[in-house]
């Protein structure tokens, strides 16, 4: 269910991956153009950030706020956070870390990654829905989203990501 409804994206960036490919071997000029580089960036967006389309896909499953579960994503692939597919070139101490009570946590995202992201979405969600009947409805919509995003964010971060990105 959660995969469904992002197939037509994923189907298209393929294709059209395949396809500028195949023009940029079949016309080598054509790889140092303006055209290649557009469609190359094009082709690659949905992969690029595919934690945040499986996020969103997931939060309408789960039956979470869907903005959420963007945010969710979107955090999972922050522009501040190493690019996971460029961390092999770093050495190990060189990945700048952040020191959350007990936790050593690395500053990398998780792009390509698709478990770590639906296992946080599935937390936010239930997260959400615990909060909305506990906060009284005066304070829900400024509590609730602060509470989730926060709570998700750190289990995400120290737990889910590390273990379920190996």
């Amino acid at each position: 269910d959660v995969f469904v409804p992002i197939l037509p994206a994923i189907v298209a960036s393929g294709l059209m991956m395949g396809l500028v490919e195949a023009l940029a071997k079949a016309i080598p000029s054509f790889a140092d153009s303006g055209w290649f580089g557009f469609l190359d960036l094009v082709a690659n967006t949905a992969f690029a950030l595919l934690p945040i389309l499986v996020a969103v896909s997931a939060a309408r499953v789960f039956g979470g706020n869907i903005f959420l579960g963007a945010v969710i994503g979107l955090m999972m692939v922050h522009p501040a956070l190493i690019n996971a597919w460029t961390v092999g070139s770093y050495a190990a101490g060189e990945i700048p870390t952040w020191h959350l009570f007990f936790f050593n946590v690395q500053q990398v995202g998780y792009q390509g990654h698709v478990i770590p992201v639906i296992l946080a979405v599935l937390l936010m969600s239930v997260i959400e829905k615990w909060l909305h009947k506990k906060v009284p409805e005066m304070i829900d919509l400024f509590v609730t989203p602060l509470c989730t995003v926060l709570i998700t964010s750190f289990v995400t971060f120290t737990i889910i990501g590390p273990v379920f990105s190996v």
